[in-house]
């Protein structure tokens, strides 16, 4: 009877210590997107929303470019970001296009070898050191292709904000491993003249994938846009008027 308890004792005691080295992993969902423990390590929106907020901000107009219905030859179709190198070179360039006086004497209409010799290394910086400078043919004008190689000249096929006024929100940050994170990012669109007004400019929800590389400086890993708004007539209009979402990519 004494070797059956302890026996009893032995294996009762082996699932304990079992259990305590693997949890059951449960599910958090998260605006409808089901997301596992194991990915939702700490969430830390607090201490790292700030240095996130400024390296996330220079790409804010790139994000919303495709999801704006104030551009009609960008129609409510767009729902995946395809995180290839042309991607990355085009988020690189329009980021330079917007905070760069002389980027447009610079670089367009110029050599496409020349820009790539310029930018190649900050995209290996901003992304990883696989990632390649790549812009596709100019008869190829698809988002996010907004830079194309004319004859090896680089050009430039999209347009600009006008009256438009673009911000975002980092909302959430969740730290997924050591030097890994989840943020919810937001983005808006108002006219110049308006006060922000976040339940009506609303344009869309990204979730990027970051990699500390410092205190307050990081790389993108992945990015994919989870829900954008809807753009048709009594839906939604530029002084934001009754919001329809459309879900669209899966964590």
């Amino acid at each position: 009877m004494r070797k059956i308890k302890k026996k009893f004792l032995l294996i009762m005691a082996t699932l304990i210590c079992m259990m305590i080295a693997e949890p059951l992993v449960s599910n958090i969902v998260i605006n409808d997107i089901s997301i596992t423990n194991a990915a939702m390590k700490k969430n830390v929106t607090k201490k790292k929303k700030s240095s996130i907020s400024k390296f996330l901000k220079p790409y804010v107009e790139f994000l919303t470019y495709p999801i704006s219905g104030g551009d009609t030859d960008l129609p409510n179709t767009y729902k995946a970001v395809k995180f290839d190198d042309y991607y990355k070179t085009n988020m690189i360039l329009y980021r330079e296009l917007n905070s760069s006086n002389n980027f447009y004497s610079k670089y367009m209409n110029k050599s496409v070898k020349y820009a790539k010799k310029a930018f190649s290394s900050n995209i290996r910086k901003i992304f990883n050191k696989s990632s390649k400078f790549k812009v596709r043919k100019y008869n190829y004008q698809e988002y996010p292709s907004l830079f194309s190689n004319n004859n090896g000249k680089l050009i430039y096929w999209g347009g600009n904000w006008g009256e438009t006024a673009i911000y975002s929100r980092v909302k959430k940050v969740y730290k997924t491993g050591k030097n890994t994170f989840l943020i919810k990012y937001n983005v808006y669109t108002r006219g110049l003249s308006n006060k922000s007004n976040t339940s009506k400019d609303y344009e869309g929800t990204y979730y990027i994938y970051l990699k500390s590389k410092g205190k307050s400086s990081y790389s993108i890993t992945n990015i994919k846009l989870t829900e954008r708004a809807a753009w048709s007539k009594g839906v939604k209009v530029f002084n934001g008027f009754s919001v329809k979402k459309i879900k669209c990519q899966k964590l």
